[in-house]
Protein backbone atom coordinates (compact mmCIF):
# COMPACT_ATOMS: atom_id res chain seq x y z
CA UNK A 1 0.00 0.00 0.00
CA UNK A 2 2.95 2.22 0.63
CA UNK A 3 4.15 2.34 -2.68
CA UNK A 4 0.82 2.70 -4.29
CA UNK A 5 -0.06 6.03 -2.45
CA UNK A 6 3.64 6.97 -3.74
CA UNK A 7 2.80 10.50 -5.57
CA UNK A 8 4.77 10.74 -8.98
CA UNK A 9 4.98 12.17 -12.25
CA UNK A 10 4.05 9.80 -15.51
CA UNK A 11 3.36 11.26 -19.07
CA UNK A 12 -0.43 10.15 -18.73
CA UNK A 13 -1.62 11.74 -22.62
CA UNK A 14 0.69 11.73 -26.43
CA UNK A 15 -0.76 13.84 -29.28
CA UNK A 16 0.75 12.53 -32.34
CA UNK A 17 1.22 14.93 -35.06
CA UNK A 18 3.33 12.09 -36.87
CA UNK A 19 4.30 8.42 -36.64
CA UNK A 20 5.58 6.58 -39.98
CA UNK A 21 7.31 4.25 -37.72
CA UNK A 22 6.23 0.32 -37.86
CA UNK A 23 5.38 0.72 -33.64
CA UNK A 24 1.45 2.30 -33.62
CA UNK A 25 0.62 5.07 -32.08
CA UNK A 26 -0.82 3.23 -28.54
CA UNK A 27 2.48 1.05 -28.66
CA UNK A 28 4.45 4.10 -28.51
CA UNK A 29 2.44 5.79 -25.64
CA UNK A 30 2.28 3.02 -23.56
CA UNK A 31 5.99 3.17 -23.44
CA UNK A 32 6.15 6.96 -23.22
CA UNK A 33 4.04 6.34 -20.04
CA UNK A 34 6.48 4.25 -18.82
CA UNK A 35 9.84 5.99 -18.98
CA UNK A 36 10.27 7.47 -14.92
CA UNK A 37 10.21 10.91 -14.77
CA UNK A 38 12.23 13.00 -11.99
CA UNK A 39 11.74 16.63 -10.55
CA UNK A 40 11.76 18.90 -7.17
CA UNK A 41 9.32 20.44 -9.02
CA UNK A 42 6.67 17.50 -8.05
CA UNK A 43 5.26 18.08 -4.82
CA UNK A 44 4.21 21.76 -6.01
CA UNK A 45 1.97 20.56 -8.67
CA UNK A 46 -1.53 19.15 -7.90
CA UNK A 47 -3.24 16.01 -8.68
CA UNK A 48 -5.18 16.16 -11.71
CA UNK A 49 -8.49 15.95 -9.48
CA UNK A 50 -7.39 18.63 -7.25
CA UNK A 51 -8.20 22.31 -7.87
CA UNK A 52 -4.96 24.45 -7.10
CA UNK A 53 -3.63 27.15 -8.41
CA UNK A 54 -0.19 25.31 -10.33
CA UNK A 55 -0.76 24.28 -13.87
CA UNK A 56 -1.07 19.97 -13.57
CA UNK A 57 0.06 19.29 -16.96
CA UNK A 58 3.62 19.50 -18.05
CA UNK A 59 4.48 19.57 -21.84
CA UNK A 60 6.98 17.53 -23.85
CA UNK A 61 7.66 17.64 -27.49
CA UNK A 62 9.15 14.92 -29.21
CA UNK A 63 10.19 15.20 -33.20
CA UNK A 64 12.91 12.75 -34.41
CA UNK A 65 13.44 11.74 -38.25
CA UNK A 66 15.92 9.52 -39.30
CA UNK A 67 17.38 10.65 -42.84
CA UNK A 68 20.40 8.31 -43.25
CA UNK A 69 20.28 4.99 -44.43
CA UNK A 70 21.23 2.96 -40.97
CA UNK A 71 18.28 3.16 -38.23
CA UNK A 72 18.51 5.61 -35.57
CA UNK A 73 17.15 5.03 -32.13
CA UNK A 74 15.02 7.92 -30.65
CA UNK A 75 15.56 7.52 -26.79
CA UNK A 76 14.29 9.56 -23.84
CA UNK A 77 17.01 11.85 -24.20
CA UNK A 78 14.85 12.98 -27.52
CA UNK A 79 11.85 14.13 -25.12
CA UNK A 80 12.54 17.75 -24.34
CA UNK A 81 10.08 19.69 -22.33
CA UNK A 82 7.96 22.74 -23.96
CA UNK A 83 8.69 24.69 -20.86
CA UNK A 84 12.51 24.22 -20.16
CA UNK A 85 11.86 26.88 -16.75
CA UNK A 86 10.02 23.32 -15.47
CA UNK A 87 12.53 20.85 -14.06
CA UNK A 88 10.99 17.64 -14.98
CA UNK A 89 13.52 15.15 -16.93
CA UNK A 90 13.38 11.60 -17.58
CA UNK A 91 15.72 9.79 -14.75
CA UNK A 92 18.41 9.06 -17.46
CA UNK A 93 18.89 12.96 -18.78
CA UNK A 94 19.00 13.57 -14.78
CA UNK A 95 21.50 10.72 -14.25
CA UNK A 96 23.63 11.29 -17.11
CA UNK A 97 25.05 15.02 -15.88
CA UNK A 98 26.86 12.96 -13.44
CA UNK A 99 27.69 9.87 -15.19
CA UNK A 100 27.70 9.71 -18.85
CA UNK A 101 27.75 5.55 -18.74
CA UNK A 102 24.04 5.97 -17.84
CA UNK A 103 22.06 4.57 -20.86
CA UNK A 104 18.73 6.30 -21.97
CA UNK A 105 15.68 4.34 -22.21
CA UNK A 106 15.21 3.41 -25.92
CA UNK A 107 11.54 4.23 -27.37
CA UNK A 108 11.97 3.06 -30.98
CA UNK A 109 14.24 2.55 -34.30
CA UNK A 110 13.26 4.61 -36.67
CA UNK A 111 14.52 3.09 -40.23
CA UNK A 112 15.37 5.38 -43.53
CA UNK A 113 12.92 8.64 -43.73
CA UNK A 114 10.70 7.50 -41.04
CA UNK A 115 9.45 9.69 -38.38
CA UNK A 116 7.82 10.59 -34.89
CA UNK A 117 6.52 14.07 -34.01
CA UNK A 118 4.71 14.09 -30.82
CA UNK A 119 3.37 16.03 -27.95
CA UNK A 120 3.06 14.48 -24.09
CA UNK A 121 1.64 15.35 -21.49
CA UNK A 122 3.22 14.77 -18.05
CA UNK A 123 1.03 14.51 -14.90
CA UNK A 124 1.38 14.03 -11.09
CA UNK A 125 -0.26 10.69 -9.67
CA UNK A 126 -0.39 7.65 -7.84
CA UNK A 127 0.11 3.89 -8.21
CA UNK A 128 -3.65 3.37 -6.95
CA UNK A 129 -4.63 4.82 -10.44
CA UNK A 130 -2.02 3.06 -13.06
CA UNK A 131 1.00 1.34 -12.78
CA UNK A 132 2.90 4.15 -14.83
CA UNK A 133 2.46 6.21 -11.78
CA UNK A 134 4.57 3.63 -9.35
CA UNK A 135 7.90 4.85 -8.39
CA UNK A 136 10.92 3.03 -10.11
CA UNK A 137 12.48 1.79 -7.20
CA UNK A 138 10.36 -0.85 -4.58
CA UNK A 139 11.61 -1.06 -1.17
CA UNK A 140 12.67 -4.14 0.34
CA UNK A 141 14.29 -5.98 3.32
CA UNK A 142 16.84 -8.91 3.60
CA UNK A 143 18.42 -10.25 6.39
CA UNK A 144 21.68 -9.73 6.60
CA UNK A 145 23.22 -12.95 8.63
CA UNK A 146 26.40 -11.86 11.25
CA UNK A 147 28.83 -14.98 11.09
CA UNK A 148 31.16 -15.02 12.91
CA UNK A 149 34.47 -17.80 12.81
CA UNK A 150 35.94 -19.15 15.84
CA UNK A 151 39.54 -19.39 14.82
CA UNK A 152 40.75 -21.55 17.49
CA UNK A 153 38.18 -24.05 16.17
CA UNK A 154 39.37 -23.34 12.69
CA UNK A 155 43.09 -24.20 13.81
CA UNK A 156 42.41 -27.90 14.92
CA UNK A 157 41.18 -29.70 11.86
CA UNK A 158 43.96 -30.94 9.21
CA UNK A 159 43.57 -29.39 5.68
CA UNK A 160 42.36 -32.67 4.57
CA UNK A 161 39.28 -32.29 7.12
CA UNK A 162 38.79 -28.44 6.08
CA UNK A 163 38.71 -29.79 1.96
CA UNK A 164 36.48 -32.78 3.28
CA UNK A 165 33.91 -30.07 5.46
CA UNK A 166 33.57 -27.49 2.25
CA UNK A 167 32.71 -30.38 -0.10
Amino acid sequence: IMIAEVPTIAIDLVEFDNNTSVLNDEFLAHRLGLIPLTSQYAPMLGLPFEAVSESADIEFLLHVKCTEGRSLEVTDLDLMPKDPTIPVVPVSQELRRTSESVKPVVIAKLGRNQEIKLKAIARKGIGKDHAKWIPVATAVFQYAADIQINQALMDEPTEEQKQEFVL
